[in-house]
This record gives C-alpha cells, structure tokens and sequence, in this order.
C-alpha cells in the first residue's frame, strides 16, 4: 500500500531514525528513546507519512510493532491505527 501523506525533505532519515529507537524500545521497555530528536521525527509537517511508514515497517519487524506498541502501555496508539487504517478525516482529492 503505497503511503498516503505528503512527505518532505528528511523523511526517510525520519522515518529511519525512529524505526530504530522504536525497535530499541522493544528490545528494552525501560530503554528512554524520548528526546527532541526522536520527537523532531513528528514534528516536519509530515508526521503522519511516518507513523503510516513506521506501521507499514512493523508487518515485518516484530520488535518494531512491540516498540509502538509500548508507546500505549501495551497496544498500538489509537490514532496511528487510524491513520494507518485510512481513517484519520483527511479529506481525499476527489472527495
């Protein structure tokens, strides 16, 4: 499923950097990933193309997926389901 959101410039690098630390997280529940960095990967106006990438990314990556999921104390953030899922309320171009 091709990604939805627009990205920018560094998005790769964001969504890169973040796959890491998110793994990290799996790997250790008690590991501090949460730093400007990790949260500048949010911040570049295309947040949303990266929590849709980073989801994508957790089909193949088990510690990926138990990394975001430890975001919500055990189970994936409501709103990445959502924008994962399509259903965010972002308004399509023929719509």
């Amino acid at each position: 499923m091709n990604n939805p959101y627009p990205r920018y410039k560094g998005f790769s690098a964001r969504v890169a950097y973040a796959e890491c630390r998110l793994t990290k997280l799996g790997q250790d529940p008690h590991c501090l990933i949460f730093t400007r960095a990790f949260d500048n990967c949010f911040e570049n106006k295309d947040g949303d193309a990266v929590v849709f990438a980073l989801m994508q990314k957790s089909a193949r990556n088990s510690l990926l997926l138990r990394g975001i999921e430890q975001l919500q104390g055990g189970k994936v953030p409501p709103r990445w389901l959502e924008l994962f899922n399509g259903e965010s309320g972002q308004m399509g171009l023929f719509e």
